[in-house]
C-alpha cells in the first residue's frame, strides 16, 4: 500500500492494494451545488495546498467536480467576479468525472483512470463507498505512481526469474 505522501509504505517498496482506496484520498472537500463560484475558489485557495479540484456533492453523493483552473479563468477575466462570482457551482462543473467505488480492484481502477482521454486524464478521481456516498478525491498522479511501482515490481520479479 502507498501512503498519502506517495512513498512506499514498507522498506522494500512493495505495493499492495487490497481495494481500500481511502488511504489514497488527498482531499475530502465537498461543496453544495448552489455554492457561489467565488466561494468555491476561496475554499480551494484556503486549503493552502494548491488544490485543483473540488467535489460537488448533493445529499452526500457526488454529482460532479469543479476545477480551480476553470473557475480561476472565469473570475480572473474583466468583470469576472461581478459576472460569475455569484453563479452556482453546478453551472461550471466539468463535463466528465470518474467515480470509483471503495473495494474496486486495482486493475479496474488503474485501467479505467489511466485510459481516459485528454483532458479528462488529469482530473482527480472521485471515491465513493459501496452505497455511492462521497469519500474524497484521489489525485491521478498518485495512480500513475502506483501503476509505475507495480510495473517496476513485476519487472524485478521477471528479471530475478531469468
Amino acid at each position: 500500500m502507498i501512503s498519502s505522501m506517495n512513498q512506499p509504505a514498507n522498506p522494500a517498496g512493495e505495493v499492495e492494494v487490497d481495494g481500500d482506496w481511502k488511504s489514497f484520498v488527498h482531499s475530502t472537500l465537498a461543496l453544495d451545488p448552489c455554492t457561489p463560484v467565488s466561494k468555491v475558489h476561496d475554499s480551494l485557495r484556503a486549503l493552502n495546498r494548491n488544490e485543483a479540484y473540488a467535489a460537488i456533492v448533493e445529499s452526500g453523493k457526488p454529482i460532479g467536480i469543479i476545477s480551480r483552473t476553470s473557475i480561476g479563468f472565469l473570475l480572473g477575466s474583466k468583470y469576472g467576479h461581478s459576472l460569475f462570482g455569484g453563479k452556482p457551482a453546478h453551472d461550471y462543473m466539468l463535463e466528465q468525472y470518474l467515480c470509483i467505488r471503495q473495494g474496486m480492484s486495482c486493475r479496474d481502477v488503474l485501467s479505467t483512470a489511466l485510459s481516459r482521454p485528454d483532458p479528462f486524464f488529469y482530473h482527480d478521481v472521485v471515491l465513493v463507498d459501496r452505497d455511492g456516498a462521497y469519500l474524497g478525491l484521489i489525485n491521478v498522479h498518485v495512480l500513475v505512481y502506483l501503476q509505475t511501482s507495480i510495473l517496476s515490481q513485476t519487472q524485478d520479479k521477471v528479471g530475478s526469474v531469468r
